[in-house]
C-alpha cells in the first residue's frame, strides 16, 4: 500500500528523515499525480529539504506537545452514511469490467505501581507481560483495537491506525502498545519508537493509564515535531486499548517516571489525546487490512473528515489501471465520521485507494490518499 509516496523503500527513508531534520530548509514537491500500480514502482519525491519542511510542519501543529502536557480531545463520530459507491445506478460512480488477474510463549514481570487514582471507586485492569512474543502473537486475537502509526501527510506527519486483533482483559494494552513499537502491517506507515523497547507493563486506575517501558525506550533520533507525534502515538494508542479514549497516559521508564526524553520534551505527568483533527491523518481505512483475502463485493470501510463530507476512491490492477472509481460520504463534512461502501470485483488483486477530497484542484499539493491492497478469491 501507498500514501503518495509510491515507492516503500524510500517511505521509511522520508518519514525518519522528515522527523530528524531542521527545520530551516526549502522544499520542492515532486510527487506524481498517480502510480505506477500496486506495486508501487516509480519515482519519489522527498530528500533532505523536504524532510525538513515536514517537521517544521509537525512542530508547527503539535507544538503544544513539546512539552508532553497538552490537554487532549477526542475524535468525532457521527452517523455512518455508506454508499454503495460502485452501483451503476448511484450516479455517484462508474465502474469498468477490470480484467482479472488470478493470484499465479511470554514471560511475565511484576506490574509497576501506578499513580493513585482520583477515582478509587474505579475497578483497575493491569498487566505487566514482557514483550517477548512477536507481533503475529496477538494479530489475530479475540478483540479489536486500533494502534497507530506516523504517516506521512502531505507537508507534515500525521497518525494513521490499523485494527489489530489483541487478546481480552489486562493483556490487550500490553499487545496493542507492543504493536505500536514494533511497527505496522501498512508498509507506509511507521514508527520512531526504538524496536528493542519492551513493555514491561500497562496499568489502568480508572482514567489513568500508566505504560512502563524498558530503558530503550529513552533511544530514538527524532526532533521535536517527531518527539511530540511519538507522544500521541503512545498516547492514543493506549486509551483506546484500555477503552478510555478520554483518559491520560503516564509513561515509566523501568518503573521510574519517564521525565526527559530524547532532549527534546519531559514527559512528567499524564497526558490526554489531542484534538483528532490535529493529529490524524484525514482518511483512515479500517477495512479491509493490507494484504487481505476477500470475497466479492468489497467492502471499505473506516472514517473521514472530508470537505462537504466527500470521500473519493478509486481501485487499481496490477497493471496500473483504474478499473472501478466513485466516492462515498460520511455524515459532516470536515469533522471525523465513518464512511463505507462496497465494490464488486471479479477475482484477482487489486489498490483499493481512498483520497482526500481536494477542492483546490492541486494547488495545495497531490491529496492525501490511503491504499489497501488486497486479493480477491471470487
Amino acid at each position: 500500500m501507498y500514501c503518495r509516496m509510491y515507492c516503500r523503500t524510500e517511505s521509511a527513508d522520508a518519514v525518519t528523515n522528515a522527523v530528524t531534520g531542521a527545520a530551516t530548509d526549502t522544499v520542492t514537491d515532486t510527487v506524481p499525480p498517480r502510480h505506477a500500480g500496486p506495486d508501487r514502482a516509480g519515482p519519489h519525491h522527498g530528500g533532505t529539504a523536504r524532510a525538513a519542511a515536514l517537521a517544521a510542519g509537525v512542530i508547527l501543529a503539535l507544538a503544544g506537545c513539546s512539552h508532553a502536557t497538552s490537554p487532549g480531545g477526542t475524535s468525532n463520530t457521527g452517523a455512518t452514511q455508506s454508499t454503495t459507491a460502485a452501483s451503476m445506478t448511484s450516479g455517484t460512480s462508474s465502474v469498468e469490467t477490470p480484467v482479472s488477474t488470478p493470484e499465479q510463549p511470554s514471560t511475565s514481570t511484576p506490574p509497576p505501581t501506578s499513580t493513585p487514582s482520583t477515582s478509587p471507586s474505579q475497578s483497575t485492569l493491569s498487566s505487566s507481560t514482557a514483550a517477548t512474543s512477536s507481533t503475529s502473537a496477538t494479530a489475530e486475537g479475540p478483540i479489536q483495537t486500533k494502534v497507530y502509526y506516523v504517516i506521512e501527510h502531505r507537508n507534515d506527519l500525521r497518525l494513521a491506525r490499523e485494527i489489530r486483533g489483541v487478546p481480552t482483559g489486562a493483556a490487550g494494552p500490553v499487545a496493542a502498545v507492543r504493536d505500536m513499537i514494533s511497527g505496522a502491517e501498512d508498509p507506509d506507515f511507521h514508527t520512531t519508537w526504538n524496536p528493542a523497547t519492551r513493555v514491561l507493563g500497562v496499568d489502568v486506575t480508572g482514567s489513568l493509564i500508566t505504560v512502563n517501558l524498558s530503558a530503550d525506550a529513552r533511544t530514538a533520533n527524532v526532533g521535536s515535531g517527531g518527539a511530540a507525534l511519538m507522544v500521541q502515538q503512545l498516547v492514543w494508542t493506549a486509551t483506546e486499548a484500555a477503552g478510555r479514549p478520554d483518559g491520560r497516559v503516564s509513561l515509566l521508564i523501568d518503573g521510574a517516571p519517564a521525565g526527559e526524553l530524547w532532549g527534546v520534551l519531559s514527559w512528567d505527568r499524564p497526558v490526554a489525546r489531542k484534538a483528532a483533527i490535529d493529529v490524524l491523518a484525514v482518511v483512515q481505512v479500517d477495512t479491509p487490512r493490507e494484504n487481505a483475502s476477500v470475497t466479492s463485493p468489497v467492502a471499505v470501510s473506516g472514517i473521514a473528515a472530508e470537505f462537504e463530507a466527500n470521500v473519493p476512491w478509486r481501485v487499481i490492477n496490477p497493471a496500473g489501471a483504474v478499473v472501478a472509481h466513485g466516492h462515498s460520504s460520511t455524515s459532516e463534512g470536515m469533522t471525523f465520521a465513518p464512511y463505507s461502501f462496497t465494490i464488486p470485483l471479479p477475482p484477482g488483486k487489486y489498490t483499493v485507494e481512498v483520497l482526500q477530497d481536494d477542492p483546490s484542484d492541486g494547488a495545495a499539493g497531490p491529496p492525501y490518499a490511503v491504499t489497501r491492497t488486497i486479493t480477491v478469491s471470487k
